[in-house]
């Protein structure tokens, strides 16, 4: 199921997720990187799934309880212009 990207959410037809977006500039990502924040502390599953190759939680459940996932769209990816248009709107 392919994944939708608004300016304040991500949905993939079922389920969804509030969002808000980051474009940097990063130092150690390449130009362009658009990361996506979860504005709750996971994304749903089904999403989760879908973005599993560009999902990022770097918690390590001890220091970071509270840390959400975030998903990192680099340039060339398929969903790279869907989330630069709903990154430049947001």
């Amino acid at each position: 199921m392919a994944v939708k990207f608004s300016p304040k959410r991500i949905s993939n037809g079922r389920d969804w997720c509030g969002v808000h977006y980051g474009t940097g500039p990063y130092v150690s990502l390449p130009a362009g990187t658009i990361t996506v924040y979860c504005k709750g502390t996971i994304f749903p599953a089904s999403i989760r799934k879908a973005m599993v190759s560009n999902l990022e939680n770097n918690s390590d459940m001890m220091t970071d309880y509270f840390e959400s996932d975030k998903l990192r769209i680099l340039p060339g990816s398929p969903y790279h212009a869907e989330a630069a248009k709903a990154a430049s709107t947001a």
